[in-house]
């Protein structure tokens, strides 16, 4: 356990360096750029994004798993990941630009294709990123992700600030991926024998026949996760799209950045999960419970904050887009559920039951992309809001369901349900006792309020309390 926390204390440094700077990056934005040229950038990392999911084949959970299970096969996994991923950006960028010119202007198609060259250095980071996960060795993923990070964000602000156009905006927010993989490097030869590329034809075939059901399920979810941006500028007026994007990706990336900056206890979590289910299945059990309640603590009060004041939020920003509050509104109740759909995958991955998450993501982006259909003509930005959430909860009900039936795990649905009913009176009680424009102030009531009906509730209860303490104090 006390690797557990360690792990999750760097991995949750490393989600606060990351998402201090990409809010930083997103002052930036804002500030320099209009919701037009906000839109392109927008536009362009998502693709980005979607580039990425193809270019990363699903091979990085398999090294985490498989590597944290015999770390001597780890050389041979990071050089024939290395290489897979290659060849899939080879074909990436032969077929990309000519499907995107359907529906996208040349200088925009620039801009996408010039961020996604960028993404190929962070698929490679993915690779040494899951070798340091495979050995539980977190500290050096953000010991090397600080000074790059630093490094793009000043790139990125003298581009902006001297006008820079929109192609060398996009490449100086990528070069911090670059600078992320030579440091990785750096320091992964200490623990990994790197100095001969080992690539072995029968592994790649075995990683390929392995990894398909998390590389579909990667490029679906992240396509799915990017669908209503994609969809805004084939639905909406050619006009009008690019700042309706602006507009709801200034509502999403601070949705975004929260998701990610609470997903360190999860990346830490992992290979633990993944050693319990071949040693100690009522421990997994266990551990998936206690993991779940403990989420659900942090992600309800967070989505309730964020989605019950969204204007206070916005306002802190400058050059808010008033169409930017009620989407907020909306996508900030998405964050449970997105937070949870990553864990339980996680679970699945673990019990190497990954072929399920296909199934998954397929049905989702379904039911996304005729949400999004039906709704974006209608309710136009907000559409896309609503078709996020439904889906979202139609994935978390869908993977909870399986998830029930084919490994046995009884979720703790009555501390679920106390919890959010804590969440639900404390914010009534702040809605009556703050100012809207109080945000800053906010977290210390909402907080303390929150805890103290959860623990009348018996929600959190005084082992769970000890618990926490006990595994603190061992660490």
């Amino acid at each position: 356990m006390r690797r557990i926390v360690r792990n999750t204390i760097f991995m949750s440094l490393f989600g606060i360096i990351a998402r201090g700077a990409g809010l930083i990056r997103y002052v930036f934005l804002v500030t320099f750029l209009s919701n037009e040229a906000f839109g392109i950038l927008k536009l362009a990392t998502d693709i980005g994004g979607v580039a990425r999911a193809f270019m990363d084949g699903g091979v990085d959970q398999l090294v985490s798993r498989d590597g944290a299970r015999d770390p001597n096969r780890l050389p041979r996994f990071f050089w024939t990941a290395c290489f897979l991923k290659i060849l899939l950006a080879i074909l990436f960028f032969a077929i990309a630009p000519f499907l995107l010119l359907r529906f996208m202007s040349p200088s925009s198609v620039q801009v996408a294709m010039i961020y996604s060259g960028f993404t190929v250095a962070l698929c490679l980071t993915g690779v040494a990123r899951s070798v340091f996960t495979a050995l539980e060795r977190m500290e050096y993923i953000f010991y090397t992700n600080m000074p790059s990070r630093i490094i793009g964000l000043a790139v990125t602000f003298v581009c902006l600030l001297v006008g820079a156009p929109l192609g060398i905006v996009a490449s100086g927010m990528g070069l911090e991926n670059v600078l992320w993989l030579i440091l990785l490097m750096v320091y992964m030869v200490r623990f990994v024998p790197l100095a001969r590329p080992r690539f072995n034809l029968r592994e790649a075939g075995w990683m390929l026949s392995e990894s398909w059901p998390m590389a579909l399920y990667g490029f679906f979810t992240t396509l799915y996760l990017r669908l209503d941006t994609l969809m805004l500028k084939w639905l909406l007026p050619q006009g009008t799209a690019l700042e309706d994007i602006g507009i709801y990706g200034k509502a999403q990336y601070p949705v975004e950045g929260l998701s990610l900056l609470l997903t360190g206890y999860i990346i830490a979590v992992f290979p633990v999960f993944s050693r319990l289910q071949v040693e100690d299945r009522q421990a997994f059990a266990s551990l998936f419970r206690r993991s779940t309640v403990l989420l659900m603590g942090i992600t309800i009060p967070v989505s309730i904050m964020m989605g019950g004041w969204a204007d206070g939020w916005l306002s802190l920003f400058p050059n808010k887009a008033e169409g930017s509050v009620p989407i907020l509104g909306i996508l900030g109740m998405t964050l449970n559920f997105s937070l949870l759909n990553v864990f339980i995958i996680t679970v699945f991955t673990a019990c190497d039951r990954q072929r399920w998450l296909v199934l998954f993501t397929c049905l989702t982006v379904a039911v996304s992309f005729i949400s999004n259909y039906i709704m974006i003509p209608i309710l136009g930005n907000l559409g896309a809001a609503f078709a996020s959430l439904g889906s979202q909860i139609f994935l978390f009900a869908v993977m909870l369901t399986i998830l029930w039936s084919e490994v046995g795990i009884t979720p703790p649905l009555g501390r679920w349900l106390g919890l959010l009913v804590s969440g639900d009176l404390a914010g009534l009680f702040c809605n009556w006792l703050l100012p809207p424009g109080w945000v800053l102030l906010l977290p210390f009531p909402y907080l303390g309020s929150f805890f103290l009906i959860a623990f009348l509730l018996r929600v959190i209860r005084r082992e769970d309390i000890e618990w926490l303490r006990r595994t603190i104090h061992k660490a």
